[in-house]
């Protein structure tokens, strides 16, 4: 049962390793609006902290299949999981959390293919930019978030649910492992309550930029991440 979870490991991580690669080159300076917090930085310590998540609980998930070999006894240990050898494993809920973060970076793929050069981790106007109003952008102004939001509800169902690495392991019963674990948290979900901020910044920045062009797409488009709801 445990092998089981394995694509639904490699499902979370190709979403998240999606929705954190920024599909570009960075802005130029001339080219960023000010923002109170630079959301970007955080994104690769965000993505690095992901890939080790997904490769340990792989790594966790293969020598508890073969639990009786020595080397998986090792592994085992040093994830604090011997006396739960055989308890990561999936379940409905890290299923549910795993394609959403899979169909999370999806969306922010499409995003990107959409947006061409235009699409940066920073709130800015590209030389030459170009108001896209076509694709996903023709659905809501700003699915980029939509699928951002997916991918770290995702990770939340998927990283939080029994059977996953962080519930089985005996890691959030030493000190260490709770601050780590809550710097994980925070540099996951801290973000979350900026990016109402930020899409009202993107929105004033292309208004000024395109004038009437926004105005009608705004009329066309007017919810923000959910058909008919925000």
């Amino acid at each position: 049962m445990s092998l089981f979870k394995i694509p639904f490991v490699l499902a979370n991580l190709v979403g998240t390793h999606i929705t954190c690669t920024p599909p570009v080159s960075p802005a130029l300076e001339h080219e960023r609006k000010s923002e109170p917090l630079r959301l970007s930085r955080a994104v690769p310590y965000t993505k690095c902290i992901f890939w080790v998540l997904a490769l340990t609980e792989i790594a966790a998930i293969v020598a508890s299949y073969n639990a009786q070999l020595p080397i998986s006894q090792k592994v085992l240990g040093v994830m604090l999981l011997t006396q739960n050898a055989g308890g990561i494993k999936a379940t409905p809920l890290s299923t549910i959390g795993a394609l959403l973060s899979f169909f999370g970076g999806a969306v922010r793929l499409s995003c990107y293919r959409w947006m061409g050069k235009h699409f940066t981790f920073d709130v800015s106007i590209r030389d030459h930019h170009k108001l896209i109003t076509t694709g996903p952008y023709g659905i809501v102004r700003h699915p980029g978030y939509t699928g951002a939001l997916m991918n770290v509800l995702g990770l939340v169902c998927f990283h939080a649910s029994p059977g996953s690495l962080l519930r089985e392991s005996e890691v959030l019963g030493i000190g260490l492992g709770r601050v780590l674990v809550g710097l994980m948290v925070v540099v996951m979900l801290v973000p979350v309550p900026f990016l109402r901020h930020r899409m009202r910044m993107e929105d004033m920045a292309l208004k000024q930029q395109f004038g009437q062009d926004w105005d009608e797409w705004a009329e066309r488009v007017p919810y923000w991440l959910i058909p008919g709801i925000y």
